[in-house]
């Protein structure tokens, strides 16, 4: 996920152990404060917008031969930092776990 760098896929930050049980690895991603749920039925955000910018996420990661094969509404989150209007708020595609890389 490193070189995805990509304003429609959530950033991957690193790994980390947890401390209550070093077995478990846990992944530092970009705080995104919305689920795609919320932002579309309670907040109104344009869902012609977040179609189009998850279509671009989507052609970004296709570039790389890469196809994610879990999309879906629950893998879509909703950035929106503070002082930001939610006409600017920005969709992200994560959970790149089925994740194929393609030939």
């Amino acid at each position: 996920m490193l070189k995805f760098n990509h304003e429609n896929i959530v950033k991957f930050y690193g790994w980390t152990l947890v401390e209550e049980d070093p077995q478990i690895i846990g992944i530092v991603l970009e705080w995104c404060n919305y689920s795609l749920d919320m932002a579309v039925t309670q907040i109104k955000v344009d869902p012609f917008k977040i179609i189009v910018e998850v279509a671009l996420a989507l052609e970004h990661l296709h570039s790389f031969n890469i196809i994610p094969r879990d999309v879906k509404p629950h893998n879509i989150l909703i950035c929106k930092p503070l002082g930001v209007e939610w006409s600017n708020a920005v969709p992200n595609l994560c959970d790149f776990g089925c994740a194929k890389k393609c030939n």
